[in-house]
This record gives C-alpha cells, sequence and structure tokens, in this order.
C-alpha cells in the first residue's frame, strides 16, 4: 500500500495537460505514491489519447478507471473507493506539482497529529503553461481552530484545490465529496471537514500550479447559482443538529451567503450578457421579505 493516493479525475481536456499533471507527480521527490486516473466518461477522441498516454507510466504508480460521465465529484469519489492509502492529494488533469509538494506536506502532517488537512499557495499558468500570477494569502496563520477556519470558508474558499492533501480518516467522517454538486464542491467538502472539527495546516509555500484555460475561464451563473443554492441547504441541514453553527452565529452567516451569492449571480448574469436575470439578483433584493426563506 502507497502512502499517499493521487487522485486524478479526467474528462476531454487536453492531453498534453494530462501529461504535465502525470509528468509532475512522477517528478516528486516523496516517491511512495499511486496515482488513480478516472476517465469519467470522456468521448472516444479523449478516451483513446489517454489510454495510449497512461501507457507510457509505469503500471506499478498508476490505476486507471473508466466510468460513465457522472461529474466532478462522483469522479473523485470513484477514484477515493479505488484506493486505500491513508494520505489523499488532488490533482486535476490540467494542472501540475513542483517537485517538493507531497515531501514538504506528509512531513507537516506527521508532525502536526491534530491536523487533518494541509493546503498551500499556487502558480497560476496558461494554456501554454506559462506563470501568469500568484494566489499568495495574506495575513494567514498556519493553523487555526476549525470553527474559525469554517467562519473563513464561508466567506471565501481559501483551499486551492491541487494543493490540498488530507488524511483519508478525515474524508471518510464526512462522506468525502458530495455528488449532488456541478461546482463549488470542493468548497462544500473543506466546509464539511471543519464542520466535523478537522483541522486546516496553511503552508506558506508555492506547491502547484493551477492552469487557467478557455473550458474554466467561462463562468456558468445558473450553474453556480445552483451550486451555491445547494451548499446553503446543506450548511442549514449541518445547522440543525451541530452546535458549531449557533457558536458561530449561523443566522447572520446564512445571511452573509446569500448576499454572496446574489452578488455572484448578478456579475455572472451581466458578464453573460442577460440583463433582466442580473437585475433579479441585484440589490436590494436579496433583502426582500420572505426571499431568505426561500434561498
Amino acid at each position: 500500500m502507497a502512502q499517499v493516493d493521487i487522485i486524478i479525475p479526467f474528462y476531454n481536456v487536453p492531453i498534453q495537460y494530462l501529461q504535465t499533471a502525470l509528468d509532475s507527480a512522477c517528478a516528486q521527490t516523496y516517491a511512495d505514491w499511486k496515482a488513480i486516473v478516472v476517465n469519467d466518461g470522456s468521448n472516444s477522441a479523449s478516451t483513446a489519447e489517454v489510454e495510449a498516454l497512461l501507457k507510457k507510466f509505469p503500471d506499478d504508480k498508476i490505476v486507471y478507471l473508466k466510468t460513465a460521465n457522472q461529474g466532478l465529484a462522483a469522479a473523485r469519489n470513484n477514484a477515493i473507493k479505488a484506493s486505500d492509502s491513508p494520505y489523499i492529494a488532488l490533482l486535476d488533469s490540467d494542472d501540475a506539482w513542483y517537485p517538493h509538494k507531497l515531501a514538504s506536506q506528509i512531513a507537516i502532517l506527521e508532525k502536526h497529529p491534530d491536523v487533518g488537512l494541509v493546503h498551500a499557495d499556487v502558480d497560476i499558468i496558461d494554456s501554454f503553461g506559462h506563470v501568469t500570477g500568484k494566489s499568495k494569502i495574506k495575513s494567514f496563520p498556519a493553523m487555526e481552530s476549525h470553527k474559525d477556519g469554517l467562519v473563513r470558508m464561508m466567506r471565501n474558499n481559501f483551499v486551492a484545490c491541487p494543493t490540498a492533501l488530507f488524511r483519508r480518516r478525515s474524508g471518510q467522517a464526512v462522506g468525502f465529496f458530495d455528488a449532488a454538486f456541478t461546482s463549488i464542491e470542493d468548497k462544500m467538502l473543506w466546509m464539511a471537514l471543519l464542520a466535523n472539527g478537522c483541522r486546516f495546516y496553511y503552508q506558506n509555500e508555492t506547491v502547484a500550479q493551477y492552469r487557467v484555460h478557455a473550458s474554466n475561464m467561462s463562468k456558468n451563473a445558473d450553474k453556480l447559482l445552483r451550486g451555491r443554492r445547494l451548499l446553503i441547504e446543506r450548511l442549514s441541514a449541518m445547522a440543525q443538529t451541530n452546535p458549531i453553527f449557533q457558536e458561530i452565529g449561523w443566522t447572520q452567516r446564512r445571511k452573509e451567503m446569500v448576499a454572496h451569492m446574489f452578488k455572484e449571480a448578478q456579475e455572472g448574469y451581466i458578464e453573460q450578457r442577460k440583463f433582466i436575470k442580473a437585475l433579479q439578483y441585484s440589490y436590494p433584493f436579496y433583502l426582500l421579505p420572505g426571499l431568505e426563506k426561500r434561498v
């Protein structure tokens, strides 16, 4: 059994991106890992490309799964179910790691047994792999309480997926990814972990590259809106039984999340030139009586 399972979902991305991701895994200074590549119902051309590519990599390092298209959350869960290592790392097929990523993060988890997840910063790269920016987080504590982390996660998703490494037992406790989500499924998992008492550790280093390209630059306002609504619905259900939500003032936090959802929807619809819909989500419509209960 490897110490780390690398979860790599694949769905119709350019094959050179996946090769870069796999090359970055093979370049890790920490060698005790296994990668699970899950082909989530890609078309026949992409499937042929990925299967040809994987023949170039060591069989003992790569597990290949082929499934019907179920979405990113389900694809990750399928890969996790096919794995058994104590640590799980996320690497999307269009992203990449720097060589020290796994070694440095495993050292942190082994030094801090009370920490369930470690995350760090990324370089932003374009479709050609050129660095165009950084995701440096300012004034970020290395460790904080899970309660403070939950409050901050409600305001902003501060965990970059390609930097996340977490303990399997932490993910098992919350059922890993919620397959009902077609967007922001990562934020749902981070919030479920924090609400369950999992502590996060911020590693003040850049350990990965996050690729921005045509497929992930475009925002689908309807899809994001559904994700935000489902997120609030899930958290509201948690608040019924988990005392941490009372401690953080869930009623006010929920209002803030609804306001953010409306603002994001308005901006997304304006970007898509759907001005009537944008007006429906403009301030102060989210304050109308009764709307809070309907969201």
